[in-house]
């Protein structure tokens, strides 16, 4: 065995000289990207935003507004981190076609959703320095700067194994996400803003089939890491949204209270920790009940074909994917 296999981190690769896409080599892998990615592919045009300026401008309080410009800095710009380490990283490493074709397809998904976000902000805000502001806050504010700097330093092949960073990044879209896509459940419980709760539909069920492969992808390592490691990663991730969410609600609103989004993100980080094989860190409960109920909503007709909705899917992962559906 070469020193080239000894590093490569999965127990399956294809041959060098596969070009074709049959036979596939890992059939789970390929029925996620067949049934499940490729049909639930939207587009940002899909997304109407005709009402939401109102709901914006005449319904939310100042708090309100405060809360959901966070939420939408941190958007802004963090898809394309997301995207970039695919292009640059992922697709490059793991020599399996399904795995490289399901990262293609995520990379494009993740440009659809900046396109989205970019267009809800291009929408809300008239105020152009204010609108350059929120683009930008990847570097222009702080708590969000942290995140993504966190996100970037997992990125570097030279200083992290890929076990480590492929665990980093379930948590930037497993656990980092996961607090901004409850703030809009939030609006949405109420009847506000929409287009930007269809959107936030689509967004975070893409979301979290992307999780769910990661995890996929992680059950094929040569080693995993060990929990203590693993724990240490998700405590970081855990820490640093707590900052965000301690910054973005500095007071509480009528039904969402900061410490509940905090026992919310332990919750969430504890539930993908047992998905990957792991013991839970806090012993979390979902404190929101606006996203149990959104749940129970959603769940019925979340998957009506319809050119912007999602396609029936079967599967034996299903139970992981409606719960799932409760973040």
């Amino acid at each position: 065995m070469s020193q080239q296999d000894d590093a490569y981190p999965l127990v399956v690769r294809d041959k060098p000289s596969r070009f074709s896409c049959f036979p596939i080599l890992n059939p789970e892998l390929w029925r996620i990207y067949k049934d499940e990615a490729l049909p639930s592919t939207w587009f940002a045009d899909d997304i109407d935003l005709s009402n939401d300026l109102k709901d914006w401008k005449e319904k939310l309080t100042d708090n309100e507004r405060h809360f959901l410009k966070h939420v939408l800095c941190f958007f802004a710009g963090m898809d394309s981190v997301v995207a970039e380490n695919l292009s640059i990283n992922f697709v490059e490493e793991l020599k399996v076609l399904e795995i490289t074709m399901f990262y293609q397809w995520q990379a494009f998904n993740e440009q659809i959703h900046a396109e989205t976000y970019a267009t809800i902000i291009d929408t809300y805000f008239d105020d152009a320095a204010e609108k350059a502001f929120v683009f930008d806050a990847v570097r222009s504010m702080p708590v969000i700067a942290a995140k993504a700097q966190w996100a970037l330093g997992f990125s570097h092949r030279e200083s992290s194994s890929f076990a480590k960073r492929l665990v980093a990044f379930i948590c930037l879209e497993g656990i980092m996400f996961a607090g901004s896509f409850a703030s809009i459940f939030y609006f949405r419980s109420r009847g506000l803003l929409r287009g930007l709760s269809q959107a936030n539909d689509y967004i975070q069920r893409d979301e979290t089939l992307h999780v769910r492969f990661a995890i996929e992808v992680y059950a094929l390592l040569k080693e995993r890491l060990p929990e203590s490691e693993v724990h240490e990663i998700f405590r970081t991730a855990v820490a640093l949204e707590e900052t965000f969410l301690t910054e973005a609600l500095p007071v509480n609103l009528v039904g969402l209270r900061n410490g509940d989004m905090v026992e919310y993100i332990r919750y969430v980080a504890d539930f993908w920790l047992v998905h990957m094989g792991y013991s839970k860190i806090y012993e979390a409960n979902n404190p929101l009940d606006f996203m149990r109920r959104s749940a129970l909503v959603t769940k019925p007709n979340f998957f009506e074909v319809r050119a912007t909705e999602y396609q029936t899917v079967s599967s034996d992962k299903q139970s992981l994917f409606d719960e799932a559906a409760t973040f």
